[in-house]
């Protein structure tokens, strides 16, 4: 997967994953992963092993097309 393509994607993960995943690529260990979580260092191996298959499933999946905004025609007219 690309760089922008991945960050994409983890930018779309909860907070927690996008934050765990970026903090594990730029090389931290799981002490400081942790600390910016505010999470037990026991429950980072997990919390990353999860993240990163949801990014893998994500990755799996190709990209919906974005919902088109409703048409004039589709807006009921205002009431008086």
């Amino acid at each position: 997967m690309r760089g922008d393509e991945w960050d994409r994607r983890v930018d779309e993960m909860s907070p927690a994953n996008g934050v765990a995943l970026r903090l594990e690529r730029a090389g931290y260990d799981d002490l400081v992963i942790a600390a910016a979580l505010g999470v037990p260092l026991e429950s980072v191996p997990a919390l990353l092993e999860v993240a990163r298959a949801k990014l893998a499933r994500e990755a799996a999946t190709p990209p919906t097309e974005a919902a088109t905004p409703p048409t004039e025609a589709a807006v009921p007219p205002a009431t008086q």
